[in-house]
């Protein structure tokens, strides 16, 4: 069930669960934000409100505590096949079946799909739609391709539209990823996770491994709290963490994070720009009354 979890995770939903006791599966869905499992099965476990569904394996019977609750209150239930075929229907699927190895052999085509294939020859054409194609995926929608060189090396430029940021590790391209967006008390949490890479031969292309592999995050509100190192802050809203491209290809992790306010930092300058041009006109208006009360002043003198 933890698969489904990730799955179901990886597209946006929000996940909860629980198991009869803890186990390895259960403490890298925490690791990882996945969900906060629970140990034992409880009425209580059942999430408040309505709006999601029950999802259960076939180890769990009609007259499980959780599913009776859940049947009391009107929340559809599903056995787990039927996420697999909602799953499975999103894109296309390679299903391995059989009495042994089934794991072993799921685990070989992910390794060998995982890589992205392109040719890396700076004299090959640039193939704009199998570089956008490596990106598409339910959510994520590829704006823009370009290309560059520099110091005899080709550069991919990518612009993408992700209507979830947490949508992004089911592109393939971003499988190493895992992403978490959620509210932490008074602030908004952001935490990214990389793990290994498909890390395949890309032969000789130039590499010394002292490169720096960067990832710039500009965020839209003030940040309270990173873990990007000091004086790493640009501008108020914009934080880069880098890593040598030797470790990034041995498969290091690095986990970035990052805290906001709730509150745009456009609302803010808005607000700004509004109450500066208020006083503005006010200011504006005092100085018009001022003249036309000494003119007034004069007048009447004159007039004496």
């Amino acid at each position: 069930m933890s698969g489904y979890a990730r799955a179901a995770y990886a597209l946006g939903a929000e996940v909860s669960g629980s198991d009869t006791a803890n186990g390895p599966y259960l403490e890298r869905l925490r690791a990882d934000g996945v969900l906060e499992a629970h140990v034992g099965h409880r009425a209580e476990n059942v999430p408040a409100g309505d709006g999601f569904e029950l999802v259960y394996s076939s180890a769990v019977g009609d007259d499980n505590v959780e599913r009776r609750t859940a049947r009391e209150r009107g929340v559809p239930e599903r056995p787990r096949a039927e996420l697999l075929a909602q799953l499975t229907g999103l894109r296309r699927t390679i299903a391995v079946a059989g009495t042994h190895g089934k794991t072993t052999t799921s685990s070989m085509i992910v390794h060998a799909l995982r890589g992205v294939d392109l040719d890396k020859s700076p004299s090959v054409r640039f193939d704009r739609a199998k570089v956008a194609a490596i990106f598409e995926n339910p959510g994520i929608h590829v704006v823009r391709v370009t290309s560059s060189r520099q110091r005899g090396r080709r550069f991919a430029h990518v612009r993408l539209e992700v209507s979830d940021i947490r949508k992004l590790p089911a592109a393939r391209v971003f499988s190493w990823a895992s992403i978490r967006f959620d509210r932490m008390g008074e602030l908004y949490r952001f935490r990214e996770d990389l793990g290994a890479s498909a890390n395949k031969p890309v032969g000789d292309v130039g590499w010394k491994g002292s490169e720096l592999v960067g990832f710039r995050l500009h965020l839209p509100s003030k940040i309270a709290y990173h873990n990007a190192g000091e004086d790493n802050l640009l501008r108020g809203n914009i934080l880069a963490w880098e890593q040598p491209l030797a470790d990034r290809l041995a498969g290091q992790p690095l986990e970035m994070e990052a805290r906001m306010e709730p509150t745009s930092i456009l609302y803010r300058t808005l607000w700004l720009f509004v109450g500066s041009m208020a006083a503005a006109f006010t200011m504006l208006a005092l100085i018009i009354w001022w003249v036309v009360k000494k003119g007034k002043d004069r007048i009447g003198e004159a007039t004496k």
